[in-house]
This record gives structure tokens, sequence and C-alpha cells, in this order.
């Protein structure tokens, strides 16, 4: 072991490591993790490919769908959260976990979750979770968890709210009845209910069709599109998608105004 760390770092691989072990045991563990084994091509490699930055999105769908078996799961959860906590240096930073009910469907990130919720923000990080549903955080084993160590809640329109299977979840969490109508009759992807320790309120971000057009769509069939527009397009896939979603001619006429006036500038 110490003729592997006086190594360069290049040859500071498993495969070295399982060919310079002498227990057979441990050699038998790290086999299906070097490079020739099942999963060397997950975690096996001279350098470290995962590369950060002040923006860094780690997809994980895949990995958690069941394709995978739990050993390999675990192997990559665990190097990734090691990677995330060692990259926390004090600087402001969010840790947004986007379809939450899947995480805490996952016996591993439901216990780093409820760890985080406790002491990120010592290392001046936030934790975001985001879920479709308040089901998701009812049924989950950290439930109080949760609803004890966020600071800030925001809920979204939902005109089922005050139904007597989706309202025991609502109140659950805290809110009374008033809250919950305030929730049914709102407008989805313009209201907001926030609610934290200096007050609850509705606010209304009150988008119009341009910022709708770009940040009311999410779903793969708008993205293949929008996708497929810019490699049609290049640049001009903008305009290409205003008109689209019929947004109205004078929004991408100014809009193809100013892009032409900072191509100018830029001559």
């Amino acid at each position: 072991m110490q003729q592997l760390a006086s190594a360069p770092r290049e040859r500071r691989t498993l495969t070295e490591l399982e060919a310079n072990l002498q227990d057979e045991k441990l050699k038998a563990g790290l086999q299906p993790y070097v490079i020739d084994g099942a999963l060397g091509g997950l975690l096996d490699s001279r350098n470290d490919g995962l590369a950060t930055s002040r923006f860094v999105v780690c997809e994980m769908e895949t990995l958690l769908s069941g394709s995978y078996g739990e050993a390999t799961v675990m192997a990559v959860l665990l190097y990734l959260f090691r990677r995330m906590e060692r990259a926390l240096d004090g600087s402001p930073t969010l840790v947004p976990i986007d379809e939450a009910w899947l995480f805490l469907k996952h016996p591993a990130w439901r216990d780093k979750i409820q760890d985080w919720l406790k002491t990120l923000r010592k290392k001046n990080a936030v934790v975001l979770l985001a879920t479709q549903s308040m089901a998701d955080v009812k049924e989950s084993p950290i439930a109080s968890a949760i609803l004890q160590s966020t600071a800030t809640k925001i809920y979204l329109p939902n005109s089922e709210a005050g139904n007597e299977g989706m309202r025991q979840f609502y109140e659950y969490a805290g809110l009374n009845s008033r809250e919950i109508e305030l929730l049914q009759s709102a407008t989805p992807k313009r209201d907001y209910y926030i609610v934290q320790r200096l007050g609850r309120r509705m606010i209304s971000f009150r988008l119009g069709p341009v910022a709708l057009a770009f940040l009311g769509v999410s779903g793969q069939k708008d993205r293949a599109r929008i996708d497929a527009l810019a490699a049609e397009f290049g640049d001009g896939w903008i305009s290409e998608w205003m008109r689209e979603r019929k947004v109205e001619k004078g929004w991408i006429d100014y809009y193809e105004g100013g892009m032409n006036h900072a191509v100018e500038l830029a001559r």
C-alpha cells in the first residue's frame, strides 16, 4: 500500500489497488469495480472525470431505475456524496434535488438527505427538495425531519388540494383551511404560496407570454423540439420557438431587433 501511495496519480486506480492486495477476500470484493470487471466502466479510471465547477448536474434516473444492482448503486452514490461534500468550501451553495420522491424511496439517499438538512447549513449550503406531491413527503420515514428542518416551504397551486384525500397531506404540513383554499384557487405557473418564519403569503410572478414560452415548458417532447430547431436554425431557434408557441409578433420583432443591434455593435 505504501508503494501505491507514493506512485504517480495516474497509477492510483482500483486496478492497481486490487493487484497489490494480498488479502484474497479484499481482492474478490474489489474485482467487480476494476477496469476489467463488470462495473469498471463506472468507477475505475486513471483520471477522475467528474470535474467541479460552479454548476454541476448529476442525472440519477438511470442509476436508480433498478437496472443496476444495489452494490453498484451504493458504490456510485458513496463516490458522489464524497465528491460533493469535499467541494463545499464555505461558498454559498445550492443543492437542488429534483423529483425528490425518487430519492426518498432509496435508503442511502434518504439517510443522506436527512443528514444534509441538518448539517449543510454549517457549510453555507442550502438543500432544495422539489416533488410533485405532498404524499411523497408525508409517506417518507423522514417526513418529520423534512418539515422541521426546511426553513422555507413553497406550495404550488393545486385545484384538488381541498379534496378529502389531499387535504390531509397539507394539514400534516401545517396548512390551515384558508391556506388550502388559496392553493385551490391559485393560478398555475403564476402563483406560489410561501411559508417561512417571517410570515406566510401568496406571491405572483405574473409571467408574460414570452417568459411562459420558455419557463413554462419542460417536457421531453418540448426539449426534443427545441433541439431540432437549434439544429436547423442555429441561434435563430429562439424566434422560431416563439412563433410555434404563438407569441405575439411584436415580441418576436422586438427580440430580433435587439439581436440585430447586438450583432452590429459586435462588428
